[in-house]
């Protein structure tokens, strides 16, 4: 904000300058009157609009958030509901932010432990396979009621309903905000539906003509995204096709435009053609059946760039308008094959990269197991640079060992880039204050000095060097 007020303090000061001098001629040498040149013209409607731009970016610098708020959310709403809104607001992030504490009882690591976990997964790939056998046997036998359909059933529900109430008794009400919330709420509300399924299909309700039994039916199907919740990468994926449902909605609305308007330029040509061609011909017959209506010829248009219908037959509907359209059909299909969809496709792609970075929690995860994996490469290189098999390292078995490729290649490997190794080593052993170093220490160090110094590091050392000076300790 203090760069903008100076830029507007520049402004202002340029402006009382040219209020000054408000004429736009300029006098001659001769003292006659002469009228600006166009460069300076130029150059006043540019000042005029780099002033327009800083003072709009002020005035929004200057302007509170509730100037905000007013001006784009409630520009017709008075303050009650103003009041009400922002209080639902306050209490929705309050409970979407609450934190679970940390559940130690025998119970929440019966619930967490892996085996728990593959039980569960287990179950559900079960009742996926018993709805898959069940309804081809419905269909073989044209609607009669599989033997052990009511029975298997009603044993799953018992095992899904006895998992949901170990699970709410586990985490209470943080069963409803917690960081799995929105796979609890669906485990519950397919839980719900299935008793609702038992209810109607007990007392044979229907709707109308469908029946509620049937609809609800279809809802067992949804149990199989359950194992999403244990598959990772399966999981991401789903994320990744959700998250890119917008993206697909304004794709097929530039998918529409386009072939909307190559549909009309057709249609318009066939028009005129098929008025002065006799209705006879079977040729005439085919263009009228595919471009009688624009519904029909963007169909027509969209099987043959998507492969639902061969583009040379379409070709020839169109080939004896002239060559200006058998001229267009091409390009279409170019176009459309070779631009529209790698531009979608390129679109997709980008969504699903940023969709697929995992969180912070699988981030320090990772980071975590990184570090982890780097340590016991690192201690595994030094026990083999420890000849002696004392535990500790010294300078000659240090600089032994780094004239070995191999040793030196493993160690640029996982990130450790060692070009002085007496030096490198004379440097943890004056920070540690040992000749010998011991292998844990040693690793340590090695994988907190790992990769290049980044610009706190500069800063640092910086920072000390000059604190030594000021001490009266220069460096020699």
């Amino acid at each position: 904000a203090s760069g903008w007020k100076r830029a507007a303090k520049k402004i202002q000061a340029a402006a009382a300058m040219k209020i000054a001098s408000p004429t736009q001629t300029v006098k001659s040498e001769t003292g006659s009157s002469v009228a600006a040149s166009p460069g300076r013209s130029t150059a006043d409607s540019a000042f005029n609009s780099q002033a327009g731009k800083i003072r709009k970016r002020l005035a929004f610098l200057r302007a509170s958030t509730a100037d905000v708020d007013r001006q784009f959310f409630f520009p017709q709403i008075g303050h009650f509901w103003r009041d009400v809104f922002n209080r639902l607001h306050s209490s929705v992030s309050w409970i979407l932010h609450l934190e679970e504490p940390e559940r130690t009882s025998c119970l929440a690591k019966l619930i967490a432990h892996k085996t728990f976990e593959a039980i569960v997964m287990l179950a559900v790939l079960a009742n996926t396979v018993f709805i898959a056998v069940q309804t081809n046997f419905e269909m073989e036998t044209l609607g009669q009621t599989y033997a052990s359909g009511p029975f298997v059933e009603t044993v799953f529900l018992i095992f899904f309903t006895v998992e949901i109430v170990l699970r709410l008794l586990v985490h209470r009400l943080y069963f409803f905000c917690n960081e799995d919330m929105s796979w609890n709420l669906m485990d519950l509300v397919l839980m719900l539906l299935a008793y609702m399924d038992i209810f109607f299909e007990y007392y044979n309700v229907q709707v109308g003509r469908v029946g509620m039994l049937r609809l609800l039916r279809v809802t067992r199907l949804f149990r199989i995204m359950r194992v999403l919740r244990f598959l990772k990468e399966v999981r991401v994926m789903l994320v990744a096709i959700v998250g890119s449902f917008i993206s697909l909605f304004w794709a097929l609305g530039m998918l529409a435009v386009i072939i909307f308007i190559f549909a009309i330029y057709f249609m318009q040509q066939m028009t005129a053609y098929l008025q002065i061609t006799p209705q006879e011909d079977e040729l005439w017959s085919l263009q009228w059946d595919y471009f009688h209506n624009t519904g029909s010829a963007m169909y027509v248009l969209l099987m043959a760039s998507t492969g639902g219908k061969d583009w040379e037959e379409v070709y020839q509907l169109v080939a004896p308008l002239g060559a200006d359209c058998a001229i267009a059909f091409t390009f279409y299909l170019l176009f459309f094959t070779l631009g529209v969809m790698n531009i979608i496709t390129g679109v997709f792609v980008e969504n699903a990269s940023v969709l697929f970075k995992p969180d912070d929690q699988e981030a320090l995860a990772e980071y975590m197991k990184q570090v982890q994996d780097d340590i016991q490469e690192v201690t595994a290189i030094m026990h083999t640079i420890d000849t002696d098999g004392s535990g500790s390292l010294s300078v000659d078995e240090f600089l032994t060992a780094m004239q070995n490729d191999r040793v030196e290649h493993a160690l640029r490997q996982i990130g450790v880039d060692i070009r002085m190794p007496e030096h490198y080593f004379k440097t943890l052993a004056a920070i540690t204050e040992q000749e010998e170093i011991a292998i844990d220490e040693f690793v340590a160090h090695i994988v907190q000095m790992k990769g290049a110094a980044s610009r706190t590091d500069v800063q640092t050392l910086t920072l000390e060097v000059a604190m030594l000076q000021t001490h009266g300790c220069k460096p020699p």
